[in-house]
């Protein structure tokens, strides 16, 4: 529960996004609630996911077109954000 507005809480997200570099999709994600009946005492396991947006982003069309792309593309950003960062400490 929040007293924010949906308009409000996007507006938010919006500007986090900007401010990391990511690209904003205007869009609330969801979040479900599952029991973990097999634990003592039993637990609670939370998942969140996100609806599909209408058109697909940029990101999405660059996507790579399989696993191991994906992970060397991942890799290589977070390398060069790291490098970067360490100039300006």
């Amino acid at each position: 529960m929040s007293d924010k507005t949906v308009k409000d809480i996007l507006a938010e997200h919006r500007a986090w996004n900007i401010k990391q570099g990511f690209e904003h999709v205007d869009n609330l994600s969801y979040l479900y609630w599952i029991g973990k009946f097999h634990k003592d005492p039993p637990g609670s396991r939370f998942i969140c996911g996100v609806a599909q947006p209408a058109q697909p982003s940029k990101q999405e069309k660059k996507a790579p077109q399989n696993t191991v792309q994906a992970i060397l593309l991942e890799r290589s950003t977070y390398l060069r954000t790291a490098q970067h960062q360490l100039l300006f400490i």
